[in-house]
């Protein structure tokens, strides 16, 4: 009667210890087959409790009695539950363990290793793609690590961008670039073992439309901007563009000796 209430208050601890934590404590199991270990750990991908156990059979054959054998596999269970009461997981160990890092850990270790190699303004691109791709992850799923990120959540991210965004066609290409883009990296640095964004089919490009400006229209806008003492430096930036056909980037990046009014030359820097 005693053996088995004590048996019962061992079942119930071990009940609770099972409610509590994220793995099942390891058990020694003779079967006539062989012995075994056998436990159940946390699997970090899929929050499920999964077995684990090892035979014993080249061990116990070392062993001249039963009990000898027996006594160095309870060493065994209990060294392993030790371990696994203090947060120790096998699967870290039997997978990269950077498949378990963070979505905005790897976002950061992205922008972080492309700042040195691409130029600023290339950096602004990837890091507002990175940005809203990893707050889109965090509002839309319950994804924690950039592994578990598979084609059916990047088909809904691309959804939300063509339709939810209304962004064009030009644009959702792009983004398809930078996921592409900032899932290799991760994929050659073993954060992922696939690249969803490979599944993802671009959309036809369209041929950009240009209108030109009727030269009544032209004189009214430079007419206006000149009457206006507050709008005559956007006349300016508009001359350069449409004159001497320069870009809002390159014009950005101007400076005062880059501008020669004795020989009529504009000469735009090699970085901008």
């Amino acid at each position: 009667m005693l053996k088995k209430m004590l048996k019962s208050e061992v079942n119930k601890e071990i009940v609770k210890t099972c409610l509590t934590s994220n793995y099942l404590p390891a058990m020694l199991r003779e079967h006539k087959s062989g012995w075994i270990i056998e436990y159940y750990a946390e699997h970090p991908l899929t929050k499920k409790l999964e077995r684990k156990k090892f035979r014993l059979t080249r061990l116990v054959s070392r062993y001249k009695s039963v009990k000898e054998a027996r006594m160095h596999a309870n060493r065994m269970v209990m060294a392993l539950n030790i371990r696994l009461s203090t947060g120790w997981n096998p699967f870290f160990f039997e997978e990269d363990s950077r498949l378990y890092t963070p979505i905005a850990v790897v976002c950061d270790a992205f922008i972080k290793e492309k700042t040195k190699e691409l130029r600023a303004a290339s950096i602004v691109s990837y890091s507002s793609f990175v940005g809203g791709f990893s707050k889109w992850i965090k509002e839309n799923t319950a994804v924690e690590y950039l592994s578990m990120v598979n084609k059916t959540i990047i088909s809904r991210f691309m959804d939300y961008v063509y339709n939810g965004r209304n962004v064009t066609p030009r644009t959702y290409n792009n983004y398809i670039k930078y996921g592409r883009c900032f899932f290799n990296w991760a994929k050659e640095r073993c954060y992922v073992k696939e690249n969803p964004f490979d599944l993802i089919k671009t959309k036809p490009k369209q041929q950009k439309q240009r209108i030109i400006i009727p030269q009544d229209y032209r004189e009214k806008i430079t007419n206006y901007l000149l009457l206006n003492p507050r709008e005559r430096n956007y006349l300016i930036i508009l001359k350069l563009i449409y004159s001497a056909l320069m870009r809002p980037a390159e014009i950005r990046k101007l400076k005062i000796e880059n501008v020669d009014l004795h020989g009529k030359n504009i000469i735009v820097p090699a970085t901008a």
